[in-house]
């Protein structure tokens, strides 16, 4: 606001057909004290994107980190991160040389987006994240990492020539990273030269094909052959009603009952992957529905965390059948940009790998934060900004306050305290499987090797013992206390160590109470003492347990040799709980002591009859009973071992008297890769 009449008081912007906008840039706003002010119409909130990198760099967690990529584990033959694209190799800098040769290259992914913060209020808000590349995987889309470049005024979305008035200040921002930048960090304050470039756009399609400057997309009704739309919708809704699904996978509610109304991304993938198998079957014509297999099996492909180059190709041809089938179908007219755009999903595995490098749920669940903050709906992008900025800054300005504490270690020196509480913040903040120190973590990433853990879950000649090394973060920080195993799954742990260590001799644990069970072990020195925890996390998925109050989230599927011993057979199983269990034994002169972790899994009955099976096995969906198999040594299943995650629902009735409702239908995923 100020208070001199503006030089300019219209906008003189032109557009490509040459009208000049001509909209009034200020409105007169008379105070209590009788003077007149001018108030913009509209405030553009921008963050300097140096300023943003200027604050990363000053964060210890990315300085020591932002170059590890040229160190990691490639598994050979898979796209698994950004890192694994032919645009990250190919990308050059102004000079033309390859852009990873420079010493301290920041690779930038981009996402524009538009959200409404108010229920039933016509208001669009735009965002302008940004994430960068450099980060590990898991870490890249955490909310403290992703930066907030701007959010768009006017309340509605711009038009496509418009659009470039919010994007000029990042585009010249990037001109000038390209070139270098000096940016001090906290081990150099001199500062080191800087370069950043833009690697990609991650966005919906209206919206990218909005900021890239393409022609606005156009869609159709795909179905013309419902004649009823509410009764079929309705019938589907009490199908989806029925499925448990994965953890991580958002449920849809009455969204299909309504007509599928304020589908998000995360229900679109729910419904493609899990419910739409089972929901559809028996409601599409067999030829209709094995078309949408095709669709469904291609995207199960593309949203593996690491995709080898022939499923690629395999995704490929799944997307032009089913286009092709379409068309076929349903007429030319069903067909629109999406179905197309399918066709280029192989060369964009290629350029930037898989793609859970840079998809963009991350930054439409920042749409939800910013929609999560209190406001009074007025000026909400300035609200948003402010407190996206003191939210997620917060903790790294205490971390530098911190670096500025060790300078005056005096027990007499204010500072003295913080220094205490950051030591105590920062050694928690590392803690890994409950052990606290940077040592252990490092010896962690480099025993494990992810083409063993691979190879451990589908080879059943490979003996696991449980002991083998997990990825980092698979045991989570904080287990719960120490508890006594039940008697009957003891047994079950005792059988299985009887067949993954064959001929050893248990020395049990020693200094413990606990190693005397009270109900005779063959194993006697074998210590009852576990420790639980309800989740871990799998190649960037959470598996849950039975234990979790919902008890949701926790079937997989494992494979196992079939009765004839040559046919492998993957079986659908819950888990109970997960644990950790020491086990020292001798084998020959050698003595170890090793900690195991398991899941413990109640595997569920095969079905005899194949009325129900032939029913979904065109949609790879599978009939089981919904009752356990008994208690075996299988029940206590190493981690590695561990398929992936499944949903299941229950088997729809057929309304007659000898309907058995002990059925489950179980819908399986693809397994992820692990690095």
């Amino acid at each position: 606001m100020q208070d001199k009449t503006p030089s300019q008081q219209s906008c003189s912007f032109v557009s490509l057909d040459g009208d000049v906008c001509d909209e009034v840039l200020f409105e007169q706003v008379k105070k209590r004290n009788g003077k007149t002010i001018f108030k913009p119409q509209f405030v553009y909130h921008y963050k300097s994107l140096k300023s943003s990198l200027q604050e990363l760099m000053l964060r210890p967690e990315f300085e020591s980190t932002m170059n590890n990529w040229r160190l990691r584990n490639v598994v050979p033959g898979t796209y698994y991160d950004i890192y694994d694209g032919k645009l990250f190799k190919t990308l050059i800098d102004n000079t033309g040389l390859p852009f990873s040769t420079l010493r301290n290259p920041l690779y930038a992914t981009l996402n524009v987006d538009w959200f409404q913060p108010f229920d039933n209020v016509n208001y669009s808000c735009g965002t302008i994240y940004m994430c960068i590349n450099n980060w590990k995987r898991e870490d890249r889309f955490k909310e403290e990492n992703i930066i907030l470049v701007g959010l768009m005024p006017v309340g509605k979305e711009p038009k496509l020539d418009r659009i470039n008035t919010y994007l000029k200040p990042l585009v010249d921002e990037f001109l000038e990273l390209e070139n270098g930048v000096m940016m001090k960090t906290g081990a150099k304050p001199d500062g080191i030269k800087i370069h950043c470039a833009l690697l990609m756009l991650a966005c919906d399609i209206p919206a990218c094909r909005k900021v890239a400057g393409f022609a606005a997309h156009s869609s159709g009704h795909a179905c013309n052959k419902c004649e009823d739309d509410s009764y079929w919708l309705k019938k589907m809704q009490v199908l989806a009603d029925s499925v448990e699904l994965p953890a991580g996978f958002e449920s849809v509610d009455q969204k299909i009952a309504s007509g599928f109304t304020n589908f998000m991304a995360d229900n679109w993938k729910s419904w493609c992957l899990l419910y739409s198998p089972f929901v559809l079957t028996g409601i599409l014509p067999k030829e209709n529905m094995r078309n949408w297999m095709d669709f469904v099996n291609a995207c199960r492909y593309i949203l593996k965390t690491g995709i080898q180059p022939s499923e690629v190709d395999k995704a490929h041809e799944l997307f032009l059948d089913f286009n092709r089938v379409a068309e076929g179908l349903y007429g030319n007219k069903c067909l629109a940009m999406n179905q197309h755009l399918h066709g280029h999903l192989k060369q964009t595995i290629e350029d930037f790998s898989a793609s859970h490098a840079y998809w963009i749920f991350s930054f439409e669940r920042c749409n939800g934060y910013l929609g999560s903050f209190k406001n009074n709906r007025k000026n909400v992008e300035v609200t948003f900004m402010k407190k996206f900025l003191e939210k997620y800054n917060l903790q790294h300005n205490t971390i530098r306050a911190y670096n500025k504490a060790i300078k005056s270690p005096s027990p007499s020196s204010p500072s003295f305290q913080l220094q205490k509480d950051m030591k105590t913040f920062l050694h928690e903040r590392i803690k890994v499987g409950g052990r606290s120190n940077d040592r252990v973590k490092r010896q962690i990433e480099e025993r494990f090797v992810a083409t063993e853990f691979a190879e451990s879950c589908v080879n059943l000649d490979i003996n696991v013992t449980g002991s083998e090394p997990l990825p980092l973060g698979v045991v989570p920080p904080k287990v719960l206390t120490k508890t006594v195993i039940e008697e009957s799954h003891y047994k079950c742990l005792l059988d299985f160590y009887d067949a993954a260590y064959p001929g050893a001799m248990a020395l049990g644990l020693l200094n413990s109470d606990l190693v005397a069970p009270p109900f005779g072990a063959r194993w006697p020195t074998t210590s009852v003492c576990i420790e639980k925890f309800v989740s871990i996390r799998l190649g960037g998925k959470t598996i849950n347990s039975a234990e979790t109050r919902s008890h949701s989230g926790s079937c997989i599927q494992s494979l196992f040799i079939g009765q004839n011993h040559e046919k492998v057979e993957a079986w659908p199983g819950r888990v109970l709980y997960f644990f950790r269990h020491s086990q020292r034994a001798s084998q020959g002169k050698e003595v170890q002591e090793k900690d195991h972790v398991f899941a413990f899994v109640r595997f569920f009955k095969p079905l005899n009859n194949t009325f129900y099976a032939n029913k979904y096995n065109d949609q790879g969906l599978e009939v089981w009973q919904s009752l356990y198999s008994d208690l075996c040594r299988d029940s206590v299943f190493p981690i590695s071992r561990i398929y992936s995650p499944i949903a299941l629902a229950k088997k729809p009735s057929r309304g007659t008297v000898d309907d058995n409702n002990n059925h489950i239908v179980i819908i399986p995923l693809q397994r992820n890769v692990f690095s």
